[in-house]
């Protein structure tokens, strides 16, 4: 029975590690700010979504604006959104404190399902984080337009960006 425990622990401790591995280092390294325990800063996310967080970061210091009672091109609203590039090291990534909230995420383990090659450079990565499936798109270009390399595109089926329209 122990032998069998041991076999048992070893192979799914193997299949994790294998899944694992298929996944690139800068796949995996997004997830992990998916899931990690502390809150991931601009500057981390900037690596996978370019300059300041990309054009996704950016919607959602707009909103943050728009919260505040700032006109978008208010020049409260554009001190804001330059001081968090600024300070992109010490500000937490808007984006994925949302993904992370709404979808529960942070502590969460998760599981490669499928990878599909869209084109030459450009994957889709299904995983499951806790009881979600995301779709993430990556991006292997050495210079993506927009400088976004990672990002997450659908969760459960649906796109992100309609979640953010039923707010």
């Amino acid at each position: 029975m122990a032998q069998t425990i041991l076999y048992l622990s070893f192979f799914l401790v193997s299949a994790c590690v294998e899944s694992q591995e298929k996944l690139s280092q800068e796949v995996s390294g997004f997830i992990q700010l998916l899931v990690r325990t502390d809150e991931p800063t601009l500057a981390e996310y900037a690596q996978y979504s370019g300059e300041c967080g990309g054009e996704s970061e950016l919607v959602f210091a707009l909103n943050e604006c728009r919260s505040k009672g700032w006109e978008v091109n208010s020049k409260s609203c554009i001190d804001f959104t330059r001081q968090r590039c600024r300070m992109a090291e010490q500000e937490p990534s808007l984006e994925l404190s949302w993904l992370r909230e709404r979808f529960s995420t942070a502590g969460k383990s998760y599981r490669l399902i499928r990878t599909q090659s869209e084109s030459g450079d450009i994957d889709l990565i299904e995983v499951e984080i806790g009881k979600n499936k995301f779709l993430l798109f990556h991006d292997a270009r050495p210079y993506p337009p927009g400088g976004l390399v990672i990002g997450a595109s659908k969760v459960n089926g649906k796109k992100v960006a309609d979640y953010l329209k039923d707010q």
